[in-house]
């Protein structure tokens, strides 16, 4: 379904007698497998939508738990990162290389 969609997305339309193509990408997921809320839906979808995006846009991707726990431990990441940055634990050290 996802391919088809994007193929019809996919097709050139005639504007003004010029041809204009259009790409998209799809984020998905499904409701009986995935029983949440509607908007936990949403953001799973919306996540997806990104990791499509991410790996080279006019494709589709499926929200899976991987998915889910690799978007935690970036966030994670990012709040440790901000943290250390706020509390100067990082020291940046310049090696050239000759």
């Amino acid at each position: 379904l996802c391919e088809r969609l994007l193929a019809a997305i996919h097709e050139p339309l005639e504007i003004d007698g010029e041809a204009v193509s259009v790409t998209g990408s799809l984020g998905v997921t499904v409701f009986p497998l995935d029983d949440s809320s509607a908007s936990t839906l949403i953001r799973h979808a919306d996540m997806a939508l990104y990791a499509a995006k991410d790996a080279g846009r006019d494709q589709f991707h499926l929200h899976t738990l991987a998915l889910d726990e690799a978007m935690q431990t970036e966030a994670w990441t990012r709040v440790m990162l901000q943290q250390a940055l706020q509390e100067n634990r990082l020291v940046l050290y310049y090696q050239p290389i000759v």
